[in-house]
């Protein structure tokens, strides 16, 4: 996890994933579709996922604006439904969706 990050205090994620480097591109090296690594945390109800820049990103080249690696580019919140009871036991009901 980069050192440096708003949530350097939690504790260990739960899972990680790291895209692949592109063929033939230094880590290092800005690039304008970089990789990224991306970290999981899950607790009783839902899971947080943080996904952060694992090459530096060219914004804009005529510029020279580049996003350094290891940014947080997003932080999505992923909440598990639980009903609370199940109004007929025999046929499976879906929640707030349709079953047409």
């Amino acid at each position: 996890m980069p050192s440096q990050t708003p949530i350097a205090p939690w504790r260990s994620p739960s899972k990680t994933e790291a895209d692949s480097l592109q063929p033939r591109s230094a880590p290092a090296a800005p690039t304008i579709l970089p990789s990224y690594d991306r970290y999981y945390w899950r607790k009783a109800a839902y899971t947080v996922e943080v996904a952060f820049l694992r090459q530096p990103q060219v914004v804009d080249s005529a510029k020279g604006i580049v996003w350094p690696a290891g940014l947080v580019t997003g932080i999505l919140l992923y909440k598990y439904f639980i009903p609370l009871r199940r109004l007929n036991p025999v046929r499976r009901i879906t929640y707030g969706l349709c079953d047409c």
